[in-house]
């Protein structure tokens, strides 16, 4: 039986979080190079102050966003069947199978559009079946075009897609 097997790629994890580790970089730049012109000039501080809080709010949120995605990707492999879809745990060897017509919803949880945080590029599809089995693929390891390209996926619906934004797409079980 043919099968394709699609897995956590570090690769394609650094492309999207490198923002997201850029910003907590940013101010112990900025703290290392403007404090001594700020000091030395005897001029007001509270722009360093008020980028250090602005940092501050945008890197925990992307952080702790970063380490749920990894948590559900590290580890996982994706194997698209003919007839199913599975998700293998490697570390704990647990599966996951769902039959492609026992599915029901297929949830894309993708940014707003809007948004231009440094995890915009995060998101996450779920396939749900009628016994509410569900399986959770993180564009870590696999995009949702990809999954309409794949050859073997092609007896899975696009009608049952049903689309989800939100600013911060953290994914709970």
């Amino acid at each position: 039986m043919q099968e394709h097997v699609y897995k956590f790629q570090k690769r394609r994890m650094f492309r999207q979080s490198y923002l997201i580790w850029l910003f907590p970089i940013l101010p112990i730049f900025m703290e290392f190079t403007l404090i001594p012109r700020l000091v030395l000039n005897n001029e007001n501080i509270i722009f360093l102050i008020i980028a250090n809080v602005f940092f501050g709010i945008v890197t925990v949120p992307g952080i702790r966003l970063y380490y749920n995605y990894r948590r559900f990707s590290i580890n996982k492999e994706f194997v698209i069947t003919y007839n199913t879809i599975k998700l293998v745990d490697t570390a704990t060897n647990s599966i996951i199978e769902l039959n492609i017509n026992d599915i029901e919803t297929i949830e894309l949880h993708t940014n707003e559009l809007a948004t231009k945080l440094p995890w915009s590029f995060y998101r996450y599809f779920c396939f749900t079946d009628k016994f509410k089995k569900r399986i959770v693929v993180t564009s870590f390891i696999m995009d949702i075009s990809d999954l309409w390209m794949d050859s073997l996926a092609r007896k899975i619906s696009s009608e049952k897609l049903k689309r989800i934004d939100s600013t911060y797409s953290i994914i709970a079980r």
